[in-house]
């Protein structure tokens, strides 16, 4: 775990994005022969916060699973072109420890201006688990554990498919270069929206499509709108406080300009 000056960052394999390749959109227009490599890693973090897993808002993350089956780019003046990659096998990633299986390891994409990327994730029978991921993740495409403030569990548990899409127009040009795909943690739930769900029948609060349904609704918004993606500015693989403020694209966010 790496922290920085008023943050403290959860690496993960892939809860963000690590796209190797050259971008950013002060960079010149590659040529159309031309590729780049990209890898994929995922990150979380608490902005704003000088603790391990405490957030500073008093919920205790302890595991945040994410299970993604394809990750997507699109380019086109309209965003209509679907740019297939090799990241299309089952991988289970853990926010908080930086765990993941079996992780991605690169694909080459084509050296271009792109507008949206996307991750599918979905639900996973116990057989077609990568191997060394939980059995607990079976039929699952998230779980994530923790405490409210007031020291009482709670989980999130989902059991369907959610595709995370990203916008913002940027570009991949050869070499290579670093981006991170980072979601923040202390967005995804309050201390008052637990505080709502603990109706005191039982010791764990529990979110799922049972129970508390419409506060899962607004944990996989708050997922959707808690990812950005970044430029590792210095290719340090260590995301700084200083690279979080210029994204490159937002969770369901409107396209930003033209490169």
């Amino acid at each position: 775990m790496q922290q920085s000056k008023s943050m403290t960052i959860i690496w993960t394999a892939l809860a963000g994005l690590l796209i190797v390749a050259c971008t950013g959109t002060e960079i010149g227009n590659p040529q159309d022969d031309e590729e780049s490599e990209v890898s994929v890693q995922v990150q979380g973090l608490d902005r704003g916060t000088s603790g391990a897993l405490t957030l500073t808002n008093g919920i205790e993350f302890e595991e945040a699973w994410l299970v993604l089956e394809d990750v997507e780019f699109r380019s086109g003046q309209e965003c209509e072109e679907t740019i297939a990659t090799d990241f299309d096998a089952i991988n289970a990633v853990e926010l908080i420890s930086g765990t993941e299986y079996p992780g991605y390891d690169m694909t080459l994409l084509p050296a271009s201006s792109y507008c949206r990327f996307a991750i599918q994730l979905d639900e996973v029978e116990l057989d077609d688990l990568p191997s060394g991921a939980p059995e607990e993740l079976a039929g699952l495409s998230i779980l994530v554990r923790g405490k409210s403030p007031a020291g009482i569990p709670f989980e999130v548990r989902y059991d369907d498919s959610e595709r995370l899409e990203f916008h913002g127009r940027f570009t991949l040009a050869p070499p290579a270069q670093s981006l991170f795909t980072v979601f923040a943690l202390n967005e995804w739930l309050t201390p008052e929206q637990l505080q709502k769900a603990d109706d005191g029948t039982s010791d764990t609060i529990v979110i799922d499509d049972d129970t508390n349904t419409d506060l899962l609704e607004d944990f996989l918004a708050a997922l959707q709108t808690s990812g950005i993606l970044v430029r590792d500015e210095n290719d340090d693989g260590i995301l700084q406080d200083s690279e979080l403020d210029f994204p490159l694209a937002r969770g369901d966010a409107l396209l930003i300009g033209d490169d």
